[in-house]
Order: structure tokens, then C-alpha cells, then sequence
């Protein structure tokens, strides 16, 4: 997890669980991924313009990159051996190579590219634009661009569910989630979750949503598309996520 005002992470284990490790990073670390085969993990400090990749062994830092222009969100390709950054306020993607860090690539991505989704097999990149009706899709190896739907709403956070059918997508301050189809790239349905759902963790059955505005956890049925459990976890819930099954 990212301590955002220790300018750290943190690793727990458990149950019962513990903070059993800390390794301090650039500050304000935001956004965390960890790879698919779980060797290192990356964080975004967007305030100090930083990537800081981590190896799980031993926490020891494998790199630290300087990324110009706000980096926010971070994503591993599906090999592990590539990690794709969104530079928000420089509205571009970046594309690091893991672990040493060196710069791949970079795409223009225009306004505000915020958070980033991996499609399961491994091909496709959704991102969110800040605040926009439209997301990008790209493709996962080079980041060349797919498509831009408009998906309607003011894009924030993204997810697939665990087939890949669908893309879950909530809305800069509205209640509002909406759901797209991965293939048509066309809106499948609106729900209304809670006040001001933020960021998502997506199981077999249910998804789960930070209400930021209530300071509650949502658990959503994805079929049925209905809220149907919420649990006060204090004020200004952000990034859940799931362990184990």
C-alpha cells in the first residue's frame, strides 16, 4: 500500500495482518500495481514527477524514474517486462521497461490521461481521460490507438470484469457508473451507486466500490447492476482491493 504522507510503502501480511516492511519513496506516493508475476511493483509519487519500482524479495528499489508531467496511474503489460505510466497534466503515456526503468515510448494521449486498465488477455489498454465523454483504447504492446468511444459521464476510474466482457467506468463527482461492452465498445447500462463512487475492485460475483462522498464501501452485484451491501469505512475512501479469492 502507498503511505501518501510517510512518502513510503507499506507491505502487510496476514491474517492477522501486520505492517511488516516499509520502504521509503519519492513523495507523495499515490497509485501502486504490482506485476503479474508478482517480482516488483511500481508507484506513481505524482507531486515529485517520480516512478519508483520496488522488488517484492527484498523491497529493495530497482529503479526510480523522473516522469515529467504528473505521473498518476501505472499498469503492467501482461509479460511483466513492461510498465505503461499516465503523465496526466503533460497528457501523454509513458512506456518503462522493468526493471531498469529505461524509456520505451511515449504517446500523445491529449487531455489529462488519468487512470489505466488492462484488458485479462493481456492486449488492450483502456484510459480514462480526466472528466471526459470519451476513453481510449490501445493497444497494449506500443500504445498505438485503437479507438476512442464516447462512453458519456466524466470518466475516472476503469475496470474489466474478470472475463474481459465487460468495462466498468465511474464519473468525476456523480453517482453515476456506467458499463460498456469490451468488444462493441458500446454502453450496456447507468447504475446509480451511492453518492460519489471513486475507484473499484472487481471479483467472480461482485464489485466492490470506494464511496468517497459517504465514506462507505459498495458491493455491487455485476449482473443484477444493484448496490447491494454498502459498509462505513471512515472519510474519503479511495482505492480498494481484494485478496485472494
Amino acid at each position: 500500500m502507498t503511505l501518501e504522507d510517510a512518502a513510503a510503502i507499506g507491505v502487510l501480511t496476514g491474517p492477522p495482518w501486520r505492517v511488516v516492511g516499509r520502504r521509503a519513496v519519492s513523495a507523495g506516493p499515490h497509485n501502486i500495481a504490482a506485476g503479474p508475476d508478482g517480482r516488483y511493483i511500481a508507484v506513481t509519487s505524482p507531486p515529485a514527477g517520480m516512478v519508483t519500482i520496488v522488488r517484492t524479495a527484498d523491497l529493495q528499489v530497482a529503479a526510480r524514474i523522473r516522469v515529467a508531467g504528473y505521473p498518476h496511474d501505472v499498469a503492467f503489460a501482461a509479460d511483466g517486462r513492461t510498465l505503461w505510466v499516465t503523465a496526466e497534466r503533460a497528457g501523454r503515456l509513458v512506456a518503462l521497461s522493468v526493471p531498469d526503468g529505461r524509456q520505451l515510448t511515449t504517446v500523445e494521449a491529449g487531455r489529462r490521461p488519468h487512470d489505466l486498465a488492462l484488458s485479462p488477455d493481456g492486449a488492450q489498454l483502456w484510459v480514462t481521460l480526466y472528466g471526459a465523454r470519451r476513453v481510449q483504447v490501445r493497444a497494449a504492446s506500443d500504445g498505438a490507438l485503437l479507438a476512442q468511444p464516447e462512453v458519456g459521464g466524466a470518466s475516472h476510474d476503469v475496470a474489466f470484469s474478470p472475463d474481459g466482457r465487460e468495462v466498468w467506468l465511474s464519473n468525476v463527482a456523480s453517482s453515476q457508473l456506467t458499463v460498456v461492452a469490451a468488444s462493441s465498445r458500446k454502453v450496456l447500462a447507468r447504475m446509480t451507486a451511492g453518492t460519489e463512487p471513486h475507484h473499484f475492485a472487481i471479483g467472480t460475483d461482485a464489485l466492490w466500490a470506494s464511496d468517497n462522498g459517504e465514506g462507505t464501501l459498495l458491493r455491487i452485484d455485476r449482473a443484477g447492476r444493484r448496490v447491494i451491501a454498502d459498509t462505513r469505512v471512515g472519510a474519503a475512501p479511495h482505492h480498494p482491493a481484494l485478496a485472494g479469492e
